[in-house]
């Protein structure tokens, strides 16, 4: 695995991101409205990488912003005034030090890097850092969808395949509820009302279509 990570940066090409109009505007319809957040929340971004989303998150006038992230390469390329919110180290590592308290959590395209046992333990472990009314924020490959594949398995350092039920089961067994799903739509406006039509279409045709069928899916989770 090691070997695969060595040449994440050139296989992610990791470049400073760049907000425009449209990225914002569709974070705000899948991250910030329906993840509740609020201007006045803490933030842990775990894996945070180039800093796309704590770029977002600052934007959006959040400033108590840590983001955790173990590839320096990817630390190198985040916008400067973030780099010093950012970890370079390990996530359970950081997180067996760390004793902030957060509002939300963001976990995006993490926890199929981990196995079953230490995803379960990364969650479990986020559990007493979350404030009064905190919640973490998942994204993760769709392995429920016929789209799924390719983002589980285009990446070889990918080792746990999700589904809405089976992340909901690992949640429960962290002692957190999934409260909602929803899909991680990609495309242009054109594209993504296509898709709508041939999934329903598709849902009219087959006996057990998936719950959601982007190939991404997002999770809101909150303890019990």
């Amino acid at each position: 695995m090691r070997a695969f990570y060595q040449g994440y940066a050139e296989f992610k090409d990791y470049r400073t991101p760049a907000l425009k109009r449209k990225d914002t505007a569709r974070l705000d319809a899948e991250v910030w409205r329906p993840g509740g957040f609020d201007g006045d929340f803490a933030v842990l971004d775990l894996g945070c990488g180039t800093g796309r989303h704590l770029a977002y998150f600052s934007a959006k006038g959040i400033n108590k912003l840590t983001g955790v992230e173990f590839d320096e390469k990817a630390v190198a390329a985040a916008p400067e005034e973030l780099r010093g919110s950012i970890h370079c180290t390990d996530i359970l590592e950081f997180l067996s030090v760390d004793a902030a308290h957060y509002d939300r959590v963001v976990c995006f395209d993490i926890l199929e890097h981990f196995s079953k046992e230490d995803g379960l333990e990364l969650l479990k472990r986020l559990v007493p850092r979350l404030n009064t009314g905190g919640a973490i924020l998942v994204k993760v490959p769709n392995a429920a969808s016929p789209w799924g594949a390719g983002f589980q398995y285009g990446d070889l350092t990918h080792i746990t395949a999700f589904t809405p039920d089976s992340l909901a089961q690992m949640a429960a067994a962290a002692g957190l509820k999934a409260e909602s799903f929803w899909g991680h739509q990609l495309g242009s406006p054109a594209r993504r009302l296509r898709s709508r039509i041939l999934h329903r279409i598709l849902g009219w045709l087959i006996a057990s279509p998936p719950q959601i069928w982007d190939g991404n899916f997002f999770a809101l989770l909150r303890p019990r």
